[in-house]
């Protein structure tokens, strides 16, 4: 059964697991909401490691006003795995060449800010109920298959990054959820994604101006084997519903219905047909909206941006906390867990 950060007895509001517990003690902490920070300004311009003056802001409606803000200590980058690229690279940290084409100055050349996006891709299967469930409770029942679990025990070597494929392999990580959903896509239903994706994308500005969102390239699916994997837990998810206890509270199967058929051997259809299903609107394709790894904690020369205390590399008071994109690799639950 999974926990929510919502707070009950304030009408189900989000609760901050790091702000809600001292918004009340916390006198010198000031949240302003509509706006948006636009450049992280430095003190010492030429010289290397760069140390951070200030910010600048504006109102989110856009416009030329600008405030400033004054770091005496420190700033913190916390704006997510696709924003807080984004404000490094208007700021003149990130990728030379992409900087230089838009006409912005590169305080620091660090390739490696924006990329390793790495996002978990979803499917829904479903089917039909012949029971009234009635009464109330939780529908969002997870569970968290591992390789062997969602392949079966005799499984090929494959070759893989060296690191994610240890915890899998040797660690026995999970490699997919399946998320039962009462009600959807059908009366019965099972969520189902990815957790460990090998594919990599990227998070680009494509102008200087900080009103203009930047473009993400998520690359779903762009390593065969993550398609397998796609492929084998929805084979699983359908021997869930086709298999007791589900199976005699079921009327049939709606969603891949009759365009994936099991082969006469069993498996529960042809890679091709899966294939063809899970690319389909009907499938309920989509992102799981849990993208990281664009400021990845890692050495500098694997591509990574933050050190072990999350600074910048080259930097002497620039952090990214409380911040998905310093994850260098993808976790087996929630991105909030």
């Amino acid at each position: 059964m999974t926990p929510l950060t919502i707070n009950w007895h304030d009408n189900d509001h989000r609760s901050s697991s790091y702000f809600t517990p001292v918004e009340s003690q916390r006198t010198n902490w000031v949240t302003l909401t509509e706006h948006l920070v636009t450049e992280i300004n430095r003190s010492n311009s030429g010289s290397i490691p760069l140390t951070a003056a200030r910010i600048e802001f504006a109102p989110s409606s856009g416009g030329s006003t600008r405030y400033t803000a004054t770091a005496l200590k420190e700033v913190i980058v916390a704006a997510g795995a696709i924003q807080s690229p984004a404000l490094l690279q208007l700021s003149g940290i990130g990728d030379s060449s992409l900087l230089s084409s838009l006409g912005i100055e590169t305080v620091l050349n660090m390739r490696g800010i924006g990329r390793n996006v790495q996002e978990q891709t979803m499917n829904s299967l479903g089917a039909g109920d012949n029971f009234d469930y009635g009464g109330n409770g939780p529908s969002d029942c997870i569970a968290y298959p591992n390789l062997y679990q969602v392949f079966g025990w005799k499984l090929e070597t494959v070759e893989i990054y060296e690191v994610q494929a240890g915890l899998i392999l040797d660690g026995n990580a999970p490699v997919v959820e399946l998320f039962y959903d009462t009600g959807y896509p059908n009366d019965i239903g099972i969520d189902l994604w990815q957790l460990l994706p090998f594919s990599r994308g990227n998070v680009s500005i494509t102008t200087n101006d900080p009103f203009t969102k930047p473009t993400m390239n998520v690359n779903h699916l762009g390593v065969d084997w993550d398609f397998d994997v796609q492929i084998g837990s929805a084979r699983l998810a359908r021997r869930i519903i086709d298999s007791s206890p589900l199976s005699p509270l079921s009327t049939g199967k709606t969603n891949p219905g009759t365009t994936v058929v099991p082969n006469t051997n069993g498996d529960y259809g042809s890679d091709a047909s899966w294939k063809s299903w899970i690319l389909e609107p009907s499938a309920g394709f989509s992102a799981v909206s849990h993208p990281i790894g664009t400021a990845a904690m890692m050495r500098q020369y694997l591509g990574g941006v933050v050190d072990a205390s999350l600074e910048i590399y080259n930097t002497t008071n620039v952090r990214v906390v409380v911040d998905a994109s310093i994850l260098p690799m993808q976790v087996s639950a929630h991105l909030s867990a």
